[in-house]
């Protein structure tokens, strides 16, 4: 006799639910995010594009005995040393406790810490969409996702990773706090808000405005009022020994100045229609994306659609790497809610199948095409962007400038890049040739007697001039104009529409070649050119 409730098939295996399918879709796309992150410093060998003046402020602050310098010297500048400094003391004390050269630690890491921010996205936006399953769908986009490491990665990294970092765990208590009204939170997010201010200026404004969002969206009360004043009175407090010491030293015109390079204009707000993702393949997370962006307008719920806009208007120039994760919850949401259930459906109606996610055989063919279109994507975006570094070459040729010409001497690095924040050879050439570059750009943010966006154009004008028919007349003409004078002109024979200049200054009796390899030119300009 059958007992009431006993299992008619015991060996019968039970179904995995929703949540436990998502949290086996985490687990891999952790593991494997991490590896993807790791992988790009073993194959560089050398910091990603940038990251040379951070360097100078990391070694400033080991040769100060950990003190915060006034000031780091960088391209022949003395920069108010006026940068969240946190990011710096943690890799200044890594390389002196572990003895490893400070270049090898801005190298790895950013890959680092962005790996072990993977988990805590999870939490983020599993705390958002109350649903494990769609928060696992949304870090299986995320870890694939290029712009997810794209510039975090970089060595100018260093500061963006950790403050990427903290920005996640900030955005996770701020809405703990918020949603579930728990005093316990308002402790966690004044820490978390303070390490976000400590660690990447931008990456604090971008914290704020999630802060107010969350508030808004959710509790507009008097309760919600009161704890956002908390935080952010207690945030002011927790990092008042660092922002008071830099005010008391230069007022305020560092921030100020630095305020200005958000690049606000009507064209760079609109940039969320461009590729920002950098998906190498199909563009598909991006399509799901802006399709569950008008499902959620469509539902009246307007938290992740604001999430994903209101960045681009607040601050474009690091947009992008923040609406990165409310974009990933978006296509997480609209695969789940609309996708799957629309081929269960079908599946169901025709086969008579289960309409459960996975459980048929288009939803499973779809996860596993998604799985190889993004992890192969993923592998070419590390190998194209492990280029994006000073090769063995240009460094022999930036060491030779250093042994072999003046100390005082101006140099012109023309690479024909017009994007100044992508031109590794430029940012680096200070630092490893050690002389002065008039064409590069870092550093300049914070000084408060540059027009930093006038002094932006014109650096953009003179790498442009690669395009113009007469190279050289239009390179000298713009530096003449500026009241400006150089010694040497450094030319990345790589660059693009780089030989036209390579032949003006070849024919040209006033210029001099003096040092040539593979990649690099150096010519020294003659007495009385130009003046």
């Amino acid at each position: 006799m059958e007992m009431p409730g006993q299992n008619k098939n015991p060996t019968k295996k039970r179904r995995l639910t929703r949540e436990e399918i998502g949290f086996l879709i985490f687990i891999p796309s952790v593991l494997f995010g991490a590896y993807l992150r790791l992988y790009l410093p073993a194959i560089s060998g050398f910091p990603i594009n940038d990251g040379a003046l951070f360097l100078k402020m990391i070694e400033g602050i080991q040769q100060n005995n950990f003190a915060l310098p006034f000031y780091v010297e960088y391209n022949r500048l003395e920069i108010p040393f006026a940068y969240p400094p946190l990011a710096f003391y943690i890799a200044g004390a890594v390389g002196v406790f572990f003895r490893i050269p400070s270049i090898q630690v801005i190298t790895w890491m950013p890959a680092i810490v962005l790996a072990l921010t993977l988990p805590f996205v999870f939490h983020l936006a599993r705390l958002v969409t109350n649903s494990t399953f769609q928060a696992g769908i949304a870090i299986f986009f995320y870890a694939f996702l290029p712009r997810t490491a794209w510039w975090l990665i970089m060595g100018g990294g260093v500061t963006r990773s950790l403050g990427n970092l903290f920005l996640v765990l900030a955005a996770s208590q701020l809405y703990l706090l918020i949603t579930r009204k728990q005093r316990i939170y308002i402790i966690s997010s004044i820490i978390f808000c303070s390490l976000v201010c400590l660690s990447h200026p931008e990456a604090a404004l971008h914290t704020a405005m999630t802060g107010a969002l969350i508030w808004f969206i959710f509790d507009k009360k008097i309760g919600g009022v009161k704890n956002g004043l908390v935080v952010a009175l207690g945030t002011l407090t927790l990092t008042s020994p660092w922002w008071a010491l830099i005010v008391s030293r230069f007022g305020f015109s560092p921030f100020l100045s630095a305020g200005k390079t958000g690049f606000h204009s009507f064209v760079v707000i609109f940039q969320f229609l461009d590729n920002f993702a950098g998906e190498q393949l199909l563009t598909f997370i991006s399509v799901l994306a802006f399709l569950g962006l008008f499902h959620q307008v469509s539902k009246r719920q307007a938290f992740l659609p604001a999430w994903f806009i209101l960045p681009f208007i607040l601050e474009p120039r690091n947009a992008p790497n923040v609406v990165v994760i409310p974009m990933c919850i978006l296509a997480s949401v609209y695969l789940t809610e609309t996708v799957l259930p629309g081929l269960s459906a079908n599946e169901q109606l025709v086969r008579g199948t289960s309409g459960r996610p996975f459980a048929v055989p288009t939803a499973a063919i779809l996860f596993a095409y998604l799985s190889i279109s993004l992890l192969v994507g993923m592998f070419m975006f590390d190998f194209n962007l492990s280029t994006k570094k000073v090769s063995a070459d240009t460094l022999d040729a930036f060491e030779w400038i250093n042994n072999n010409t003046p100390k005082e001497a101006g140099f012109l690095v023309i690479t024909g890049s017009p994007n100044l924040f992508s031109d590794h050879n430029n940012e680096w050439f200070p630092y490893l040739a050690d002389r002065k570059s008039l064409t590069t750009i870092q550093g300049m943010e914070w000084l408060q007697n540059i027009d930093f966006e006038e002094k932006n154009d014109l650096l953009i004008a003179i790498q442009n001039c690669v395009n113009s028919p007469e190279t050289l007349e239009c390179i000298e003409t713009n530096i003449s104009e500026n009241r400006l004078d150089f010694d040497y002109i450094v030319v990345q024979k790589n660059g693009k529409n780089i030989g036209n200049l390579l032949s003006e200054l070849l024919r040209e009796d006033s210029y001099k070649k003096v040092y040539e390899t593979a990649e690099s030119a150096v010519f020294l300009k003659q007495p009385g050119r130009g003046n």
